[in-house]
């Protein structure tokens, strides 16, 4: 369809192009040629936009389902709540999550268009992904959690706060869907 309407504008240039070049210019050719020209800009600038307000729209709903959906999850198996009791505990210990490295698969593949999100809406994604990437990183190979040992509960406290922190601000998000 963009093809088209971009084919027409050219048509509506050549035209205009062509009566400009001619020796007889008359109004009768030149006001229709403009308005041709102007319809089919129109109209492509309309499709743009529309195009454009439901990737937006398409974009913040699948966003929202994955991290509704990691939220879900976590709270499912009673992390937080583990986090929280081994904080709680003097013991030292370990806490080990497999994530895939495709867990924010959604986000990975459309951060180049967040920008196309209202801006406060891409800030409130952006920063609670951040949130729970910050997470997997304390409970995957290599992180505090993980390993154990020094700044162990203090990491734990954190994590809960974290954790608590995204699912407020994913809470607020879908609420204002």
């Amino acid at each position: 369809m963009e093809a088209d309407a971009l084919n027409t504008i050219l048509s509506e240039i050549d035209s205009l192009r062509t009566i400009v070049e001619s020796d007889v210019v008359g109004w009768g050719t030149v006001i229709p040629s403009v308005l041709g020209f102007f319809v089919a800009s129109v109209s492509l600038a309309a499709m743009y936009f529309c195009e454009q307000y439901h990737k937006k729209k398409n974009l913040k709903a699948a966003l929202l389902v994955e991290l509704n959906s990691i939220a879900s999850t976590i709270r499912f198996r009673g992390y937080v709540e583990h986090l929280r009791a081994q904080a709680g505990s003097n013991e030292y210990s370990c806490f080990r999550v497999n994530v895939p490295d495709d867990y924010f698969i959604i986000y990975k593949s459309n951060v180049g268009d967040i920008g196309l999100l209202d801006r406060d809406d891409a800030e409130e994604i952006v920063e609670i992904y951040h949130l729970l990437e910050s997470v997997v990183m304390d409970v995957t190979k290599g992180g505090v959690l993980y390993e154990g040992g020094s700044g162990y509960h203090e990491a734990l406290v954190q994590c809960v706060q974290l954790l608590e922190k995204a699912f407020n601000k994913i809470e607020v998000l879908v609420e204002k869907k």
